[in-house]
């Protein structure tokens, strides 16, 4: 078996539109925080599938950590592993990336947000979707999957973003009608990916804590101009 056998099926759970009452839109300090509740209880699946049905699934996005949480569960049913296990052998080993990877009270891995990578490896798999799956001269992701998964499954609804297969994709450039792939993790944790530019760029946070400073978002344009300026200056130079 390897990464790319698997089908390239469209899921609510992959695209946030699970339709389950959820609210994670609130502090993470906040007790009715749905992701901090789930957290709490022992079963995390059970938690998430427990929540009431609000909409049709695939037709509202709703950012839902739980489902992601889900998705472990759903990988072991069909797989009868661990998506720890699987991704150690077919990932991370050929890639060269060493990782932390903490697991709920069940045992299953936590996938919602229990993956500690160093900025290197984290960008190493940024550069794997750049180079279409391929890493060293052998396929280790199918392309097609690669595709679909930064293919607008989702529109979020804030300054044009969308969502692919669990990869936030971030407008840019004048016309608004590029997109960055980007992993926007907890606390902070960011990824862009830039294939017209060739470019990774990885940010570490820790902002989980209330503040009354406005976070500022205009990370991905402020690299974009510094990258424009330095093609233009190695320009000029002849370089």
């Amino acid at each position: 078996r390897d990464l790319h056998s698997f089908p390239t099926r469209r899921s609510s759970d992959l695209t946030m539109q699970s339709g389950l009452e959820w609210h994670e839109d609130l502090a993470y300090d906040d007790p009715k925080n749905s992701a901090d509740v789930m957290e709490a209880t022992h079963d995390w699946v059970r938690y998430v599938i427990d929540q009431p049905m609000v909409d049709d699934p695939g037709t509202k996005f709703v950012y839902n950590s739980g489902v992601t949480e889900l998705l472990a569960h759903v990988f072991k049913k069909v797989t009868g592993e661990n998506v720890d296990q699987y991704a150690a052998e077919y990932l991370f080993k050929p890639l060269g990336i060493q990782y932390f990877w903490k697991h709920s009270p069940t045992g299953l891995p936590d996938t919602e947000g229990g993956l500690y990578l160093a900025p290197r490896d984290l960008a190493r798999l940024g550069q794997l979707l750049i180079q279409n799956g391929i890493w060293e001269g052998k396929q280790i992701v199918s392309p097609l999957w690669i595709k679909e998964s930064i293919t607008p499954q989702a529109d979020v609804g804030e300054g044009g973003w969308k969502y692919g297969f669990q990869w936030w994709l971030a407008p840019y450039g004048d016309a608004k009608d590029k997109l960055a792939w980007t992993a926007e993790g907890f606390g902070g944790q960011q990824m862009f990916v830039i294939p017209e530019y060739n470019l990774i760029a990885v940010f570490t946070g820790w902002s989980i804590l209330p503040s009354t400073e406005k976070e500022k978002h205009d990370q991905l344009e402020r690299i974009i101009a510094a990258t424009d300026k330095g093609f233009r200056c190695g320009a000029a130079a002849g370089n």
